[in-house]
């Protein structure tokens, strides 16, 4: 049985996390606080990845079930324009 690849897309994120704001952050933190940045919260910067990691999964499927839906209506109207007119032809015929 083949496994979805988008089950792995949790994980992947989970890694890409650790590596920017966990395992990095002993290097971030103390750059941005030189610069004189704010300090920031771990926790508020995986709460705004997770929530835009989010939001742009649900524009790209929502995009994308837009396009289909829209191919199918297209399909749907030559179809029914095709049959409308092949029993024009046969009541012509009669």
């Amino acid at each position: 049985m083949c496994e979805n690849p988008w089950h792995h897309f949790p994980t992947s994120l989970i890694i890409a996390m650790r590596l920017t704001l966990v395992d990095n952050w002993n290097l971030i933190g103390p750059e941005l606080e030189e610069k004189g940045s704010p300090s920031i919260s771990r926790w508020f910067l995986t709460i705004i990845v997770f929530v835009g990691n989010r939001i742009v999964t649900n524009v790209l499927v929502g995009l994308m079930i837009e396009s289909v839906s829209s191919v199918n209506d297209d399909y749907i109207k030559e179809k029914r324009q095709k049959k409308n007119l092949r029993n024009q032809k046969k009541r012509e015929e009669l």
